[in-house]
C-alpha cells in the first residue's frame, strides 16, 4: 500500500517537475517576441533587486531589506519609462514604488525653488 502512495507521489513530483519546466520554457520562447529595450529593463530590474538580496545576505543580522537611494531612483525611472514595470516588482509594492517617486518629486521641486527664490 505505501509503495503505491510512493508511486503516485513521485507521479505528482514528476509533473509538476515537467509543469515547471514548460514554464521556463514558454518564457524563453516569448522573450523572443520582446523587445531589446523591454528585456535591458528586465534584466536591469531583476539585476538590482538581486544586488539587494546578495547584500542583505552579507548582513545577516538585517531582518528586512535596506534599500539604497540609487535603488529607489533606478525604480523611479523605470516606472515612468517601463510600461510593465510592476510585474518586476518583486522586493517592494508598486504604492512604495509610486510613494519614493512622489518623494523625489517634492524634493526635486524644493530644491529648484530654492534656488530660484532664496531666502
Amino acid at each position: 500500500m505505501n509503495t503505491i502512495f510512493d508511486l503516485l507521489r513521485n507521479l505528482w513530483n514528476l509533473l509538476g517537475c515537467i509543469g515547471e519546466l514548460l514554464g521556463y520554457v514558454l518564457r524563453f520562447v516569448s522573450t523572443f517576441f520582446q523587445t531589446r529595450a523591454s528585456l535591458a529593463a528586465r534584466l536591469v530590474a531583476a539585476e538590482s533587486q538581486l544586488g539587494i538580496c546578495r547584500r542583505r545576505t552579507e548582513q545577516k543580522g538585517s531582518s528586512r531589506f535596506r534599500f539604497t537611494a540609487g535603488f529607489r531612483l533606478l525604480w523611479v525611472v523605470l516606472s515612468k519609462f517601463w510600461a510593465s514595470w510592476q510585474a518586476a516588482a518583486q522586493l517592494m509594492q508598486p504604492a512604495t514604488v509610486k510613494a519614493w517617486h512622489t518623494r523625489a518629486f517634492k524634493l526635486y521641486w524644493r530644491s529648484l525653488l530654492s534656488k530660484i527664490i532664496p531666502a
